[in-house]
């Protein structure tokens, strides 16, 4: 239960990080690092949300 508190907070964390990227990259003024950096958070984002996924299924199916 505390990792997937841990990896929910993460997720949090780089949402928030891409968010702000973001609104430099939807106005033209992100640097190639800062769209990089995007790209990446973007897949990490996707990477966590796949991990928390099968976290809470497994979670679920020791519960049964």
């Amino acid at each position: 239960m505390a990792l997937l508190e841990v990896l929910k907070s993460r997720l949090s964390r780089h949402k928030e990080k891409r968010k702000d990227i973001e609104i430099l990259v939807n106005k033209s003024a992100a640097s190639p690092n800062q769209k990089q950096q995007y790209v990446e958070l973007k897949a990490k984002e996707d990477e966590l949300e796949n991990i928390i996924d099968l976290a809470e299924g497994i979670i679920e199916s020791d519960d049964k």
